[in-house]
């Protein structure tokens, strides 16, 4: 029983303070055109352990009477490898994803970040999530 409990404890200790990722851009509140090309930066912070990043999701959810916050969303804009290279000079790493908005819809949208990876000597599985609110306005075209 204690080393469930233990493991329990660890486990949601680890999920609190591995919040090392946060989406750079675009900006909360940014208008973003229905239909168009726009760049979310994702960033990382650096990290002490090891890390073998496993996967990225990145996909939008439509706000209809308020962003939940829960959920990767019905859209997804991007699904594929997260590996940043560069640093932005305070101690964390970016990666830029050009993805199209969706253009079935107008109005809010909560844009989400899945960030699947290994940490550590043991290969512990974490799961980190990040988002922002964006505006989609009329079409692109």
């Amino acid at each position: 029983m204690f080393g469930k409990l233990l493991f329990c404890v660890a486990a949601l200790a680890s999920a609190a303070l591995a919040q090392d990722i946060s989406i750079a851009l675009p900006a909360q509140g940014t208008n973003i055109a229905a239909g168009s090309n726009f760049v979310v930066q994702v960033e990382r912070a650096t990290s002490s352990n090891s890390v073998e990043e496993i996967s990225l999701v990145i996909a939008g959810l439509q706000c209809l009477g308020g962003c939940s916050g829960y959920g990767i969303g019905h859209t997804i804009l991007y699904s594929g490898t997260f590996d940043p290279e560069s640093t932005n000079g305070e101690g964390k790493s970016y990666q830029n994803f050009t993805v199209t908005a969706p253009n079935f819809f107008q109005g809010t949208m909560q844009l989400n970040v899945a960030r699947f990876y290994l940490e550590g000597m043991t290969n512990f599985a974490e799961l980190e999530l990040a988002d922002t609110t964006v505006t989609l306005t009329g079409g692109s075209g």
